[in-house]
């Protein structure tokens, strides 16, 4: 394969002449395929695939794995459930921050700036369930993307999360400063090339000095809403030094922070899969983001018709023809998303609320699949059965088909006890509420 001589030279600055040919080398080989557990849905690789398929372990990420072949992912039920999430092994390094965390922190509010399509993201947020009370935020600039992002952070099953469609700088108006954020910035995607040779296509000296000049510009505009003493976690998937180290090195001296870690992965690395350059900041600067200030511990008004669908201690509150559900301990910062940021999806969307016409009973209330495939879900609160592989396979392409010794009404689908869908028994056929934007065409 032909690289630009510029792109050649870049590379060799950034890892020298020897291991910059070792790159090279390794650009013209297969891609690696490795996945991340949802330890909130299942504990052991071993319920996902079989021995024969994996590989090893990522050894910086204590849920990831490498697979042997890359499989139809998109068939197998408890990857629609968000049982696990495939994603680049170099990836799975977010986990590092964990050393920089105090064991007793609780309340975390945390941001992924530039989040789609969500493997950094629903990573951040397995790594908030240690810390309790923590919200995350993850954020899509643009429109299209952000609703790709939406899904898959709905299906990885936590509710203190919020999805929005803003720019950094809107991040001003939002009343709380984040105690940790991930600026995965656009770049010039060196590490894209093994997988899309476009990419390479599409290189240019001048598009990474422009790649470089936009990344300063969104770190500069979303300093003001890290907390003083917060950390902000800088990666790329490029390999030059322009748009790497010395971009980390104009946001400690330009703007103040401390830089913790840095940590570089190449395709040639064998424990990376296409590449990454990712960096720890410690902001050292006064935050300035408390400057606007709304009153959100108003009382909630909670829905009165409430399902035993959900957890306790639930907090409902209807939005038009949504119910949705929070918990108690995010419930203002995620009001205060809200209010003051492009919302596309937050906390748990329970169910569907179509009111009684005649005024006497209450609505009926129709679940929906966020809130089957969330821990929001109080399992054994609906019947729920075991569906065979093949019939998820017409479940999930929105065929008809019939459920066997099941009784009517609402029936939670399983597979491996992992609950992935819900549909409306009414005995000769199912109604299937399976989301017509996830329906997998044939």
């Amino acid at each position: 394969m032909f690289y630009p001589p510029d792109f050649v030279k870049s590379l060799k600055e950034a890892a020298g002449n020897d291991r910059g040919e070792e790159i090279l080398a390794s650009l013209d080989t297969p891609a690696s395929v490795s996945i991340r557990l949802n330890t909130s849905k299942t504990k052991s690789v071993s319920e996902l695939f079989p021995h024969n398929m994996l590989k090893g372990k990522v050894p910086h990420c204590n849920t990831g794995y490498f697979l042997n072949e890359r499989p139809l992912f998109t068939d197998d039920p408890l990857f629609q459930a968000g049982a696990y999430y495939v994603q680049d092994a170099s990836s799975m390094i977010v986990e590092k921050v964990c050393s920089f965390i105090p064991d007793d922190a609780e309340n975390l509010t945390i941001l992924d700036l530039c989040a789609a399509p969500g493997g950094k993201s629903t990573h951040l947020i397995s790594i908030a369930c240690g810390y309790r009370g923590s919200l995350v935020i993850s954020n899509e600039v643009i429109k299209s993307r952000a609703t790709i992002l939406a899904e898959n952070i709905s299906k990885w099953g936590y509710p203190d999360v919020v999805v929005t469609n803003n720019d950094a700088a809107d991040f001003r108006k939002f009343p709380i400063a984040f105690d940790i954020i991930l600026a995965d910035v656009p770049c010039s995607g060196e590490g894209m090339f093994r997988k899309d040779k476009n990419a390479i296509l599409e290189w240019s000296a001048d598009n990474v000095n422009l790649c470089a000049q936009r990344q300063r510009r969104i770190v500069a505009d979303i300093w003001s809403s890290l907390k003083d003493g917060g950390l902000l976690l800088y990666s790329t998937c490029t390999f030059n030094r322009k748009e790497n180290e010395e971009n980390i090195e104009w946001i400690s001296s330009s703007l103040g922070g401390d830089i913790l870690y840095v940590k570089r992965f190449f395709p040639c690395d064998e424990d990376a899969g296409e590449g990454l350059f990712f960096s720890i900041i410690r902001k050292k600067t006064k935050c300035e983001v408390n400057g606007y200030h709304t009153d959100f511990s108003r009382k909630i008004k909670q829905e009165k018709f409430q399902p035993d669908w959900c957890s306790d201690n639930t907090v409902f509150i209807r939005k038009g023809d949504l119910l949705k559900g929070y918990t108690s301990c995010a419930l203002e910062r995620i009001l205060a998303a809200e209010q003051t940021l492009h919302t596309v999806i937050s906390s748990v969307a329970v169910a569907d609320i179509i009111d009684s016409k005649s005024g006497k009973k209450g609505p009926l209330l129709v679940p929906r699949t966020e809130l089957i495939q969330s821990s929001l879900y109080k399992k054994g609160s609906l019947p729920e059965i075991e569906l065979p592989l093949e019939t998820f396979g017409k479940f999930f392409r929105k065929e008809n088909f019939t459920i066997a010794d099941a009784p009517t009404g609402y029936v939670v689908l399983t597979y491996h006890e992992i609950p992935v869908g819900v549909v409306k028994n009414i005995g000769n056929r199912v109604n299937n509420l399976w989301p017509s934007s996830r329906r997998i065409l044939k």
